[in-house]
């Protein structure tokens, strides 16, 4: 018989197939996904008690951290007393519309005549 030297037998294929094999590493799959983190239920609807705010200038949004601080209050706690307060304020009459046209601006309360400015 003649063999071809460069022929490999199906055990040696075999063999050299599985220390190849032996050699990758192999990603362990778990056997079930990690059950999902329950936040607290007032968290399930987050996404329809979030509002974004654009104040009229840089200093607004600084002169609303330096005062949060100092009340010992998150930013954003601190803006919901500030909005409670003046939607109460607005149902008790004390604060009206503003008056006017309104035309449609990139900056916020542009055509407003707001009665406070940070300094």
């Amino acid at each position: 018989m003649n063999r071809n030297p460069t022929e490999l037998s199906p055990e040696v294929i075999g063999s050299q197939v599985e220390m190849l094999l032996d050699a990758v590493p192999t990603r362990k799959i778990e056997d079930q996904p990690k059950p999902r983190k329950k936040g607290p239920p007032s968290e399930d609807d987050r996404v329809h008690r979030r509002m974004t705010i654009t104040f009229p200038y840089p200093e607004w949004r600084d002169a609303v951290n330096v005062q949060a601080k100092d009340w010992d209050l998150k930013a954003s706690d601190f803006l919901t007393f500030c909005v409670a307060y003046t939607m109460a304020a607005i149902e008790a009459g004390d604060v009206t519309r503003p008056p006017g046209e309104r035309e449609f601006y990139h900056r916020a309360g542009q055509m407003l005549e707001l009665p406070w400015d940070p300094e």
